[in-house]
This record gives C-alpha cells, structure tokens and sequence, in this order.
C-alpha cells in the first residue's frame, strides 16, 4: 500500500496564530505593567500620604481641642452669674474638637490595620504577578518557537513535493462532478 501524504496548501492559519500569540504577549505585558504601578501608587498612598496624613491631623486636633479648652475657660471666668446658656459657641466648638480629635485618631488606627493587610495582600499579588510575568517572558517564547519550527517543518514538506506532482494531487481534489438536468446522475469534468 502506498503511502499518503498530507496535502498542506496554506500556512496561513499558522502564521496568523503565531501572531496571536506574539500580540497577546505584549498586550499582556503592557497589562501587568499598568496593573502592578496602579497597586503600587494605592499602595504607597496608605503607607506614606495616609501614615503621614492623619498623625499630622491628630496634632492639629489635639492643638484646636486645648485651644477649645482654653476659650471655654476664659469664657467660663468672664461669665456673670445671671447669664442663661453662658458660653454655648465655645462649649460647641469644644465638642466638635474632641469629635474631630476622636476621628483622626480612628482613620490612624485604619491606617496601621490597613498597611498590615496591604502590605501582606501586596506580597501575595506580587508572588502571583512574578509567575505569571515568568510564563509570558519565557513559554511565550518558547511557544512561539516551537510553532516557527512547525512552520519551517511543514514548508520545508510542502516543497519537497514537486510542485507539478503537488498541483496534480491537488487537481482531483479540486475539481467537483457536474450533475447532468435529465438524471440528475454525476459526469466527470472535462
């Protein structure tokens, strides 16, 4: 029996997944780039701006809440006895003071906690970033690679047919009966 060979007419599909690939390499590069520095910068916000951000306010709090205290005592001394409600903008001002010195020392702790889970959840998606930046820098190539060697293969096939054998391989394959109207029976070309 004789051997069949395959008929391999176009390496375009090949060539157009090749390219897939490579596009989808880069696409994806570009990807995690953009996506590592947008973690990196919510990142850095909380560890330097934040950290930085409320103790200052806590400071700035504590300063209005003893400057609060302060008007509400000289309020308190200038006070007649007969007056109603004495003192009623600075005993506001000084609630509003120790609500404020209260919040700042709230987002501070919101802070800490939040570095601690940030900086552990930051590891982790970096553990995760690293593998997946490690396949696309090195099977991708790979992959790309191996499909070139494919491609030179099956060319290196194809032309080892000669092209008017190839041509005449191809010619039955390629040619389709004609049906005559009367019986509706098949007749080869001519």
């Amino acid at each position: 029996m004789m051997k069949q060979r395959a008929q391999i007419t176009s390496f375009d599909a090949l060539t157009a997944f090749r390219g897939g690939i490579l596009d989808f390499d880069e696409a994806s590069q570009a990807a995690l780039e953009s996506m590592v520095l947008e973690v990196r910068k919510a990142v850095d916000w909380i560890e330097h701006d934040r950290a930085r951000y409320w103790p200052a306010q806590v400071r700035q709090a504590s300063d209005a809440l003893v400057q609060a205290r302060a008007d509400l005592a000289r309020c308190e001394v200038a006070t007649r006895p007969d007056e109603r409600n004495p003192c009623t903008e600075q005993k506001k001002r000084l609630a509003l003071c120790k609500q404020r010195l209260r919040y700042c020392e709230r987002k501070v702790e919101a802070v800490k906690h939040w570095r601690r889970i940030l900086n552990h959840e930051y590891t982790e998606f970096m553990g995760r970033v690293n593998k997946l930046s490690g396949f696309l820098e090195t099977e991708l190539p790979r992959a790309v690679a191996t499909l070139e060697r494919l491609l030179r293969a099956l060319e290196d096939y194809a032309q080892a047919i000669p092209l008017p054998a190839r041509e005449a391989r191809l010619a039955p394959a390629r040619s389709i009966p004609a049906r005559t109207e009367q019986d509706g029976t098949s007749t080869p070309p001519t």
